[in-house]
């Protein structure tokens, strides 16, 4: 389950990196993110690329 959210709309285009980290009872795990955004009038499901997936 996702409890933060983030909202790509506001963003400028260009290229931005976080980390997302999950917390447990046991331990943190954390794995750094890149988006990148390009200039365009809509973000399709094509558009999206995932290089790694979060289980």
């Amino acid at each position: 389950m996702v409890t933060t959210v983030i909202t790509i709309s506001n963003l400028s285009a260009g290229t931005y990196n976080y980390t997302y980290s999950v917390t447990t009872d046991c331990n943190t795990d954390s794995e750094p993110v890149q988006l990148t955004i390009i200039q365009g009038t809509e973000i399709l499901p094509e558009d999206v690329i995932v290089f790694s997936q979060f289980v």
